[in-house]
């Protein structure tokens, strides 16, 4: 997993013309807003390169626009995902992942750690993760911000 996370972050870095070129700050950033899951297994390798070839690659402070990504490929699930219900699919085993990572923020989860309970009055469901409760609108009543 390291050695792959390392192997992206030198082709992020690599100019057609030269792919030798060490990786930069800007080019972490670039990489972990791709993919934001890989800080910690790029934090030995950004340190061996640091080290060994003095270069200053930092980590970013707060990953503001890794969330932001996020939020943006949640919604683009969550649009298809309202389109398909709204022409009679069943979105049912998908639609609570994903809207829990639009609306509260959560990482994807597996379909078996939620606990749906529907709540017909305020036309959405009550999921439990973890201890937690959230609520989600049911697909059809959606709408997006």
């Amino acid at each position: 997993m390291a050695l792959r996370s390392a192997a992206n972050l030198m082709l992020v870095s690599a100019s057609p013309e030269d792919i030798t070129v060490l990786p930069s700050s800007k080019s972490l950033n670039a990489l972990l807003a791709q993919t934001p899951g890989e800080a910690a297994s790029l934090s030995g390798f950004v340190s061996f390169l640091n080290s060994t070839y003095a270069v200053e690659i930092k980590f970013p402070k707060d990953n503001r626009e890794a969330i932001r990504l996020r939020r943006h490929r949640f919604e683009i699930e969550l649009k298809l995902l309202m389109r398909e219900a709204a022409q009679g699919g069943d979105v049912s085993d998908r639609w609570p992942a994903v809207a829990l990572g639009y609306f509260h923020g959560v990482p994807r989860v597996a379909k078996s750690q939620l606990v749906l309970t529907q709540d017909l009055d305020q036309e959405g469901m009550q999921v439990s993760l973890k201890g937690k409760d959230y609520w989600i609108p049911l697909p059809t009543k959606a709408r997006l911000l």
